[in-house]
């Protein structure tokens, strides 16, 4: 029975607590008991509203990552289909006018390293009918496929040459009659 008479008297002894001014505080048991209950479910319900704050946050930035990923690549699709447009029907109003839309986008959405590669498109004046501007144009396209996360490891510019422009035209030899 001398184990049990020394919890009980465990239990009863007041625990001491030094305050901030060094001085010695008794606070009695059933203080101690009453603090732990009441903090409990409060630190639970801490927990739980400050994680659920953090997934809020978090997940809305990473919504507004995504949304502004799908921005910059329907902006770079758009802006290929246009310069097709323009490649293929000619420089009508409407064509120029998608060019320009998709253009501006490019430049609202894309990465620095993306409006720069347009910026030197532009200044070997924005025609698909020479060599220069094609390579330009494929290095355009690599920025663009970089800014939006896709790997372009084994992706060879000959490739893409020849299927942007066709088999005759990725040579250099533009097409007779355009």
């Amino acid at each position: 029975m001398g184990g049990g008479e020394a919890s009980l008297s465990k239990l009863l002894d007041p625990p001491i607590r030094t305050t901030a001014y060094g001085a010695r505080q008794v606070l009695p048991k059933v203080l101690c008991m009453e603090i732990q209950t009441v903090l409990l479910p409060i630190s639970s319900l801490v927990g739980v509203a400050l994680g659920g704050g953090l997934q809020f946050l978090f997940g809305r930035a990473l919504e507004a990552r995504r949304q502004l990923t799908v921005q910059k690549s329907q902006s770079y699709v758009d802006y290929f289909k246009a310069m097709a447009l323009v490649a293929q029907g000619g420089t009508t109003r409407d064509n120029l006018a998608l060019a320009a839309d998709a253009k501006v986008r490019v430049c609202i959405y894309g990465a620095p390293d993306v409006v720069d590669h347009l910026r030197r498109f532009e200044d070997v004046g924005a025609e698909l009918d020479n060599p220069i501007s094609q390579n330009v144009i494929v290095d355009l396209l690599r920025a663009m496929r970089r800014d939006i996360g896709r790997d372009d490891r084994g992706l060879h510019d000959e490739a893409l040459r020849h299927i942007l422009f066709g088999a005759s035209r990725a040579a250099g030899n533009p097409v007779s009659g355009q």
